[in-house]
This record gives C-alpha cells, sequence and structure tokens, in this order.
C-alpha cells in the first residue's frame, strides 16, 4: 500500500482536485462527534483543519475532472463487492506534538479495503497524477497543527477521558475538494454489499 504526501503543501497540483473516500458516521454518532470538535475547538483554539461533518476518511487522491467519471465506475464495482463492517471509536490518542484525535479499535477493514483500491492508484499513476494516498490506520482528528505547548496540555487532559461509539459501514462516500478545505462536493454515494454472518470460516 502506499502512503504518500502529494507535495510539501499538501494542495492540488494544476488542473487537479483533491478527492477524498470517506465513511460518514450515522445521525446521533454523528451529532457527539461534531460536539468534541466544538469543544476542543472551544477549549484549545487549535487550527482545526476538520471537516465541519465528522468523517472517517479512507483514501484520498489527486486527479483531473475528465478522469472522474472513469474514478466513479472503477470505485462501484470494487465497493459493490465489498461487505458492510463496523467502525468503532475508543477514547483519545495524539500524533506528537500537533495532533490529538479520537481512536479507531480495528484497522483490519480499511486494510483490506486498500488492497481492492489498488486499481484507483494504478489509474491516477498512469495518467501522471501522485499515488493514492490510503489512511491504512485511520483515525478522526479533533485539532491539527497544535502548538507543542497546547499539545501537550491537551493529551494529558484528554488521555483521562472516555468517548466510546460505534456505527456500520454501508456505504462510501466520494468528495471532491479543490478550492480549500472544508468546501467538500459529494460526488458519488457507493453502497456495500450486506455483512454476510455467521459464514465466516474463522
Amino acid at each position: 500500500m502506499v502512503m504518500a504526501n502529494y507535495n510539501g503543501s499538501g494542495e492540488p497540483g494544476d488542473g487537479m482536485y483533491r478527492y477524498q473516500l470517506v465513511a460518514l458516521p450515522k445521525a446521533e454518532l454523528k451529532g457527539a462527534l461534531a460536539e468534541e470538535l466544538r469543544m476542543f475547538s472551544h477549549s484549545y483554539h487549535g487550527d482545526r483543519e476538520t471537516d465541519p461533518e465528522p468523517c472517517v476518511v479512507v483514501s484520498e487522491f489527486m486527479a483531473r475532472e475528465e478522469m472522474e467519471e472513469t474514478i466513479i465506475r472503477y470505485l462501484q464495482r470494487i465497493t459493490g463487492e465489498q461487505e458492510s463492517f463496523d467502525i468503532t471509536f475508543n477514547n483519545y490518542s495524539g500524533t506528537p506534538m500537533h495532533t490529538v484525535y479520537i481512536r479507531i479499535l480495528d484497522h483490519r477493514p480499511f486494510q483490506a479495503l486498500a488492497a481492492q483500491l489498488q486499481p484507483i492508484d494504478g489509474y491516477v499513476r498512469s495518467n501522471d497524477c501522485p499515488p493514492v494516498k490510503f489512511m491504512l490506520q485511520p483515525n478522526i482528528p479533533i485539532s491539527k497543527k497544535l502548538s507543542g505547548r497546547a499539545y501537550e496540555q491537551a493529551i494529558a487532559e484528554y488521555a483521562r477521558r472516555d468517548f466510546h461509539g460505534s456505527f456500520e459501514v454501508t456505504e462510501l462516500m466520494l468528495v471532491r475538494d479543490g478550492t480549500g478545505y472544508g468546501n467538500s462536493i459529494r460526488r458519488a454515494v457507493l453502497r456495500l454489499q450486506p455483512a454476510r454472518t455467521g459464514l465466516s470460516s474463522n
């Protein structure tokens, strides 16, 4: 799997848009996550480069608009063969010395999905776009770009706090952001197959 930065600034190149494949938490949990983001911002005034609608980013890539239709067809074919899965949030952690995030317990579904999404990586690379960034250990950041002092204060507080919640991912959404973080446009809803419980060989 490729984990890559696009350039020093992380911004789209000429003629390219940033796309993200995301999972959106369901109603009540989405509200609880949004409240966590608001509370953190109020307390620490961090630079929260976080989408106003809390989401779990599965992958991110750059592509030109004329590639979008083909990418969506690829995604529909891939996700149409994937089973739904659960995401469980459990407490907080951080990336020293700048980010505090809500943890996701089991990363295996994202790693399996990344393997199936390799044709997208091949397609964008073949069109002179940077490699896809697969989020193999995703989380939900509640703040980014904290100062070192603010990070130390925040992680000390949040290490003692609890947060729990889960939801079933039955669909993924492709969003496009070409004008700045937080101005994403929904481009496609990609439904997953219902999970086949009780049929696992494990």
